[in-house]
């Protein structure tokens, strides 16, 4: 198959596209080679000019809660606007390739205590990430809309918090537990007595290996085992608290930094984790990174990024 990764060097996107090379022919496209994603000429001369069996839209305008919280009418419009330009663009061409949508689990109800496929949409998302998991369920919506209207087939995969090697270096943009292991190994170079847990530190996620969704992407292509239109989540059905992560990322630096909480930054929903009943009828027992492994894979990782 043909492939576009719209976001193609950022974070998921780039493993993405790693494991899906030794398949397929891919096209990563981004600002850093001429397509800016965000401007819907470059989108619709990508489209045309490569002629791809499917699109995998990695593309976002994120950050951290306090980065969101501050710039919420940005990170609403610019990820609104980066799907409704993808639809547009594919509904007006006579090549109809498949589009894969990767949402964030932050557009659940926050309200839920395991977040489940059949409860999507039902409730509000958590006020702290309103902005980026609105524009998440338009992505939705559009799927639903422009396949009812133009014919448009869409995938709709809903992620956990991703963390791993390759990520913003800058903590406040960074995915969360990316941050925690950043502003870590800097306080651990600045010798600090101590390393501030922004928020209490009780909400609990769910955590993936950035690879593991390249993994889970690339057993779809090769199957076609997934609904269109239906969300999946890619789940376990585990989650961690902020502290206990910030604890293991302590215990694999052996660092004997005091942990102190800074209430004073935002905390988010108190829990989000994803049901994994529906994950487990189509990917079987697939084999997810270790929390622990994970952590010191990206812990390695970012020691050699950071001077």
């Amino acid at each position: 198959m043909k492939i576009i990764i719209l976001g193609g060097f950022g974070f998921v996107g780039s493993r993405i596209a790693f494991y899906l090379k030794k398949k397929h022919k891919i096209i990563q496209a981004s600002r850093r080679n001429g397509y800016n994603i965000f401007n819907k000429s470059k989108i619709k001369s990508l489209i045309e000019r490569f002629k791809p069996d499917a699109i995998i839209n990695c593309a976002s305008f994120h950050g951290g809660l306090n980065y969101i919280n501050s710039t919420p009418a940005t990170i609403f419009k610019e990820n609104s606007k980066i799907y409704y330009d993808i639809y547009e663009v594919v509904a007006k061409t006579k090549l109809k390739p498949l589009i894969i949508n990767l949402i964030s689990n932050c557009a659940y109800n926050h309200e839920l205590a395991v977040q489940n496929e059949e409860k999507w949409l039902t409730g509000e998302a958590h006020d702290s990430v309103q902005p980026f998991a609105m524009a998440k369920r338009i992505a939705y919506y559009l799927s639903i809309f422009y396949f009812k209207e133009f014919g448009v087939k869409s995938k709709n995969f809903i992620l956990p918090n991703a963390y791993g090697p390759g990520d913003y270096l800058d903590p406040k943009r960074t995915h969360a537990l990316n941050g925690i292991i950043i502003r870590f190994i800097q306080s651990i170079k600045k010798k600090q007595k101590t390393f501030e847990i922004w928020g209490t530190g009780k909400p609990k996620r769910e955590w993936i290996y950035v690879d593991d969704i390249a993994k889970l992407i690339l057993f779809e292509f090769s199957k076609n085992k997934l609904p269109l239109l239906t969300p999946v989540n890619f789940a376990q059905n585990k989650s961690y608290s902020i502290l206990k992560i910030t604890k293991l990322v302590k215990e694999n630096l052996k660092s004997k930094i005091d942990l102190k909480t800074d209430i004073t930054k935002i905390d988010g929903a108190p829990l989000k984790q994803l049901g994994n009943k529906k994950f487990k009828k189509y990917f079987g027992n697939f084999k997810f990174m270790t929390i622990e492994k994970g952590i010191g894979e990206t812990i390695a990782y970012y020691q050699k990024k950071i001077n």
